[in-house]
């Protein structure tokens, strides 16, 4: 019984690590670019027509937003 126990336990950690590494690898290779602008809605539509996708929004003066975008490097 124990040894079934102790090879449970040592598979499902091989499992877990093999998962952290895949993830670790694939998670390394992606590159991002940013951009901020101060903007409306119109601004935003336009960079997520060009791949853009919205980070973060707040509120800048004259009642226009600031955001910020990423996108991925090539």
């Amino acid at each position: 019984m124990s040894k079934k126990i102790i090879l449970g336990v040592f598979v499902i950690c091989l499992l877990a690590f093999v998962a952290v590494f895949a993830f670790a690898q694939n998670s390394s290779t992606t590159r991002w670019e940013y951009t901020a602008i101060i903007g409306n809605i119109d601004n935003a539509n336009n960079l997520g027509r060009d791949g853009w996708e919205l980070v973060t929004a707040s509120e800048a003066s004259g009642g226009k937003r600031e955001m910020v975008f990423k996108r991925k490097l090539p």
